[in-house]
């Protein structure tokens, strides 16, 4: 089915190299060529320091989308082929698969 086909997998960007970025998903994921990550900035819970208590939730902000251009079995490097106008691609930041 359609999940198999193109499953939701979640990763991070290990590294930037000039417009590409690497992820630590791969073939032993389902990862394959031509697949898309959507990058994500990851803004932490807001918790109350006294009672442990979240008071917001985490959000995520849109950061780019990348063409996953090799795969090795535990890693991918992916092509930046969209930003968003003032963010940038970092290492530490969450991907998922598209």
């Amino acid at each position: 089915g359609l999940a198999q086909a193109f499953p939701r997998v979640p990763g991070e960007i290990v590294k930037i190299q000039g417009e590409n970025v690497i992820a630590n998903i791969g073939k032993d994921d389902g990862i394959r060529e031509g697949m898309y990550l959507y990058v994500v900035h990851e803004e932490p819970p807001v918790v109350d320091e006294t009672t442990g208590e979240v008071l917001i939730e985490e959000d995520y902000t849109p950061v780019g989308r990348a063409r996953i251009t090799q795969v090795s079995e535990r890693a991918s490097k992916a092509e930046a082929v969209e930003r968003e106008e003032g963010t940038s691609l970092e290492a530490g930041m969450p991907a998922v698969t598209m």
